[in-house]
This record gives C-alpha cells, structure tokens and sequence, in this order.
C-alpha cells in the first residue's frame, strides 16, 4: 500500500511543518513493513487559484492509484469549495472500477466523515 501525504499552506509566512508532522504520525501508526509513503508538499499555494495553477496538487493527483490512501491533516488543505468537489471527482474516478463492490458508498461514507471530523486529526480518502 502506499500513503500519500498531502499538505498546503496559502501564504510564504506560513508552514506546512506540522501538517506533515501530525501525517506522518497519522501513517506510522498504521503502515506496515513495506509500505511506500509519498509526500507531496504544497506551500504558499491559495486555493483560489485554479486547479491547473497549483502543480504540486496535479503531480499528486497523477501519481495517486487505485489502492492508494491519501492522507491530509485538514480537508481545506486539498481545496475549498467546487475546486474540492473537483478533486474528490477526480479521485472517485480513479478508485471505483467496479461499483458492484459498494466502494462507491464506502467513499462516500468517509467523505462525509472528513466533513464533521475533527481538524487536528489526519484525514484519509481511500483509493480503492
């Protein structure tokens, strides 16, 4: 499996630093021996700004697979707005081959817990 950790802050006075902190803590907890973690760090990147002007958010989504879970400290971290209704297309697309598995509700369902889950914990949307 692989876990790929995303993380973005808007302004250069900021830092991503326990973001990715509180991620990897995140991962290490669940990983297993041969797991693979990608990180893809994301700074001084408004969410305003369109999707095809942020690259290290389209290399993340490009890399990211079927299987993947992709771990974030804070949904608005990914995007806000329609550009996050964008990118969890973009992700559904790329983990749901077959809907007869239920991983469409799956996804779904865990969607909308990183909705009303708490910021300080890290986030997951699986890929598969």
């Amino acid at each position: 499996m692989r876990y790929i950790i995303f993380s973005r802050v808007s302004t250069g006075i900021q830092t991503t630093e326990n973001q990715i902190r509180e991620c990897r803590e995140y991962v290490n907890k669940h990983k297993k021996e041969n797991d693979e973690i990608l990180e893809f760090d994301e700074e001084a990147k408004s969410t305003r700004l369109e999707m095809k002007d942020r690259p290290i958010l389209q290399a993340m989504l490009n890399a990211i697979k079927k299987g993947d879970v992709l771990v974030i400290y804070k949904l608005s971290r990914l995007a806000r707005g329609h550009e996050l209704a964008m990118i969890y297309h973009q992700l559904m697309k790329k983990a749901l081959s077959q809907l007869e598995t239920g991983l469409l509700g799956q996804a779904l369902v865990k969607f909308n817990e990183l909705v009303s889950q708490n910021p300080a914990t890290c986030f997951t949307i699986p890929a598969k």
